[in-house]
């Protein structure tokens, strides 16, 4: 067995490292296959690991090697999802951690911070571990770059108390970006200063220059910033042409940020007049925004002029040619109002395929993986259960069968051990149906999360193909907090009532904002019910409601309204689900043959999932549908919960 898991392992490692080979990066893989065997003989011969411990090692290898690979690329992307899949599918925990982590430092190296703060996140959600000495780093600077400063700063400073001073300078530069995104600017004043005292590389120095100047201009200190911006220029005079334009641009911003026009005007034109060659196209177009500020649009004009002479394509930013368009709408010159209009449009269409690109290239892809990869996660912690169920049950048919050979050796016994052998039957029959039961009804649970996702996706890919990235990421963040509860929900058969109404206002502001013109709701919980001690079975409401928003009120030609009222009645819990949609009838109208088929199953798994809880419990859970108005339009759902008797199993 030993070898052949070795085999499989090899396999692995043939299929991860072709491709870091086609990019002629990374590491030797013959080298690195070899060492790889000769590690796992040794760990054969030398110890009794077992051969999951050795997968563990191998895969924990893997992902070490490519945590070694700088720059981190989309080719150490490819490799890290199959091991991480590979990880999942073998249960690794230890590994697949550590897989989630180096996923994490991968998708920061391909600057989309958020979905690798996710990734992050899922590395440190389980109680195993992972020991990794740039972990707070990282996410000091995932935090900084989604924005959350205050969060970044927090880990930050825990990091400069525990730094030796020399190494400190990356971790307090990030520390000082960060108060500046939260303009606390005299703060990072101070902070400079003590940098600007120390022993710097020049690199370094002109960094510091650079955030001194921006930070005494947005204190008002304008001549100060001024110095420190003619000190770091000077510092990059023949040394760093792509510094030197990020030192210009940056300061350019800061004095038209705080309406210092005139200041602006003059160091452009002082670099202008300077003898460094080439001069930077775009800082004609940063002049041009000074002298528009100043009504001086003559001057703007020329300046517009010679940029067009020799235009920068690298723009990505349409704030940046505004003042082309501005210029033109002010021009009494009507040929050349235009030129400048013409030349604008191809820079806006230029502008609009870069981002097309960039956006191809997004996170979007990086959440779906995301989302890929806790699903088959999911699914094979179910599927584990199921077999540990079905070991189970093979463990009670042996005990049976025991204990019928034993019954054949006490003959005088027969009648009384007879007995007890049909008593025995009963209750492993019993047992076995009660087993039998629960695994249909996870069966079913697992049949309808996939139902739930499949409709949430396709919200998020019309947000995708409307190219509303905003509305997409603000979906996906509530999207991914609605799958976190589902999935952590899933696993019981009954939940408080709180954690069910936590998933269905979320689902809710979801669907409401996909149709936002279609239809408001409204929650009403009773103030006799106590939402801690009512139990309910989970995603038991969501699909009701699903059915309203869907098939009832999307096709409603004004706005509709939905209502979830939750009342008690003796030991009862009553939910009415109303809506005041176009109603069953016209509803089924509409629906094409698939979906009344995809609906017909939903509602199917519902109603076999209510008659197994019934049967286990005890109890009757009634759920009755009707229409609200004489007229068809409009339906009500009443779900019937008995409490009493309700039980977690």
């Amino acid at each position: 067995m030993t070898n052949k898991i070795s085999f499989g392992l090899l396999i692995l490692t043939a299929l991860l490292f072709p491709l870091s080979a086609q990019n002629e990066k990374t590491f030797d893989t013959d080298v690195f296959k070899k060492e790889t065997w000769n590690k796992e003989k040794t760990a054969l011969k030398e110890s009794k690991s077992k051969p999951q411990e050795i997968m563990e090692e191998l895969h924990l290898n893997l992902i070490r090697n490519i945590l070694k690979v700088d720059p981190l690329t989309e080719t150490e992307l490819k490799e890290i999802e199959i091991i991480t899949k590979s990880c999942i599918e073998n249960d690794l925990k230890k590994a697949l951690n550590l897989s989630y982590f180096t996923t994490a430092k991968i998708y920061h190296a391909l600057r989309e911070p958020n979905v690798a703060l996710q990734y992050l996140k899922l590395s440190q959600s389980s109680k195993i571990k992972i020991d990794v000495i740039d972990l707070p780093l990282l996410y000091a600077q995932l935090y900084s770059e989604t924005g959350n400063y205050l969060k970044s700063n927090e880990i930050l400073e825990n990091l400069i108390r525990d730094t030796p001073i020399k190494e400190r300078f990356n971790l307090n530069s990030l520390h000082i970006n960060n108060l500046m995104a939260l303009k606390h600017f005299k703060k990072a004043i101070g902070k400079l200063l003590e940098l600007n005292e120390q022993k710097l590389d020049t690199n370094y120095r002109i960094d510091v220059l650079n955030k001194l100047a921006i930070c005494y201009i947005s204190t008002s200190r304008t001549e100060d910033g001024i110095e420190a911006y003619r000190n770091a220029i000077a510092l990059t005079n023949g040394k760093n042409d792509v510094q030197k334009e990020q030192v210009k641009k940056s300061f350019s911003k800061a004095l038209r940020s705080n309406k210092r026009d005139e200041e602006n005007v003059s160091l452009i034109r002082e670099s202008f007049q300077s003898l460094e060659k080439p001069k930077n196209a775009l800082e004609y177009l940063r002049l041009a925004e000074s002298y528009f500020s100043l009504n001086k649009i003559n001057d703007a004009a020329k300046a517009i002029n010679k940029y067009i002479d020799s235009p920068n394509y690298s723009i990505i930013d349409l704030s940046e040619i505004e003042v082309i368009r501005n210029t033109a709408r002010k021009l009494e010159n009507d040929q050349m109002a235009r030129k400048f209009l013409n030349f604008y449009t191809i820079l806006e269409d230029t502008i609009a395929i870069k981002r097309t690109t960039l956006q191809l290239k997004g996170h979007n892809k990086g959440m779906e993986n995301l989302i890929q990869l806790e699903t088959l996660r999911k699914e094979k912690e179910i599927s584990q259960n199921a077999i540990q169920s079905l070991m189970k049950e093979d463990a009670l048919k042996e005990d049976v069968l025991s204990a019928s050979k034993w019954a054949i050796g006490f003959l005088l016994g027969l009648i009384l051990i007879g007995c007890g052998a049909v008593l025995y039957i009963l209750k492993v029959s019993k047992q076995r149906r009660i087993a039998n039961q629960k695994l249909a009804l996870r069966s079913l649970r697992s049949q309808m999360n996939p139902h739930f996702i499949f409709n949430a996706l396709n919200s998020v890919n019309s947000f995708i193909s409307e190219n509303d990235q905003r509305s997409a990421n603000k979906f996906l963040t509530n999207f991914s907090k609605l799958m976190r509860l589902v999935m952590e929900n899933s696993e019981y058969d009954f939940i408080p009532l709180h954690k069910e109404l936590e998933i269905l206002e979320l689902y809710l502001k979801l669907e409401h904002f996909r149709f936002k013109d279609q239809f408001e709701y409204s929650f009403t919980v009773h103030k006799d019910i106590d939402e801690e001690n009512f139990n309910i079975p989970p995603m038991l409401v969501q699909p009701y409601i699903e059915n309203a928003v869907w098939h009832g009120l999307r096709y409603k030609k004004d706005s509709g309204n939905l209502k979830l009222d939750l009342a008690k009645n003796d030991q009862n819990l009553i939910i009415m689900i109303e809506d005041n949609g176009i109603g069953r009838k016209r509803s089924a109208e509409l629906k094409t043959h698939n979906q009344k088929k995809n609906k017909s199953t939903a509602l199917r798994n519902i109603k076999q999932r209510i008659n197994i809880i019934n049967d286990l419990n005890g109890i009757h859970v009634d759920v009755s549908t009707y229409d609200l108005n004489q007229d068809g339009t409009g339906t009500v759902v009443k779900l019937i919960i008995p409490q009493q008797k309700l039980k977690t199993l």
